[in-house]
């Protein structure tokens, strides 16, 4: 009999162990899921494209912190832009004195774009005080100031110029210079000696005299009286 107890109870074991295996695997692939999505979200937000036609039009990148405004006529036919977010890291430093802003990007076509009109990169401040733009210049690897730059300071952008793709630009700020910490000297106690008035002196000169002579006396008196006992 129990045997065949046993054995009856034995596909539900089973079938417990089965959806506890399908639940984990759920489980993971959910998670697996999740993670794809977060980690699409992040490679969207560092690198964008978008396509500039024959019409011109207002490209935006970076949630609309960049903007790229073309006329019509600006290339002869449709190109494909790519916005890339640079960092400090990837980029050569920021030249004496500045600092890199909230905004550092490169704008580039599968190969080197010849604009045909003037076009606009205009980008948000909102995060930067007293910010300039600044060009980088890949024959001599350095930071180039672009001062036909015009900033507008009532809706925090600052609007620039450019004849041709890919650039790479940055919003340069005021570099802090750090401050040397102040060391914490310890406060020397000041002792201050007062002379007291000479009349002050000699009372307590008295006193002193007094307790001593009191306390001669109290000696001797116990040895008298130590002596007169034996």
């Amino acid at each position: 009999m129990d045997t065949i107890d046993k054995f009856l109870r034995r596909p539900t074991v089973l079938s417990n162990k089965n959806i506890f295996r399908r639940s984990l695997i759920g489980t993971m692939t959910l998670v697996l899921a999740v993670a794809m999505m977060f980690s699409t979200a992040i490679l969207a937000e560092d690198s964008s494209s978008a396509t500039l036609t024959s019409k011109g039009g207002t490209l935006s990148f970076q949630d609309g912190s960049v903007l790229l405004i073309a006329p019509d006529g600006t290339v002869k036919s449709d190109v494909e832009l790519n916005f890339t977010a640079e960092t400090s890291e990837s980029v050569s430093a920021a030249p004496d004195g500045k600092a890199f802003g909230s905004s550092i990007f490169t704008i580039s076509g599968s190969s080197a774009i010849t604009l045909s009109q003037l076009v606009k990169i205009q980008v948000s401040t909102t995060n930067d005080i007293n910010a300039s733009i600044s060009l980088y210049d890949p024959m001599s690897k350095s930071w180039i100031a672009i001062n036909s730059a015009i900033p507008d300071v009532i809706n925090n952008n600052i609007t620039t110029p450019i004849t041709s793709l890919p650039i790479t630009l940055a919003i340069m700020v005021k570099a802090t210079t750090p401050v040397a910490p102040v060391a914490t000297v310890a406060p020397v106690a000041t002792v201050v000696v007062v002379a007291p008035a000479t009349g002050d002196v000699f009372s307590w000169q008295l006193i002193a005299m007094g307790m001593v002579i009191f306390g001669l006396t109290l000696a001797i008196t116990k040895g008298a009286i130590t002596t007169i006992r034996k």
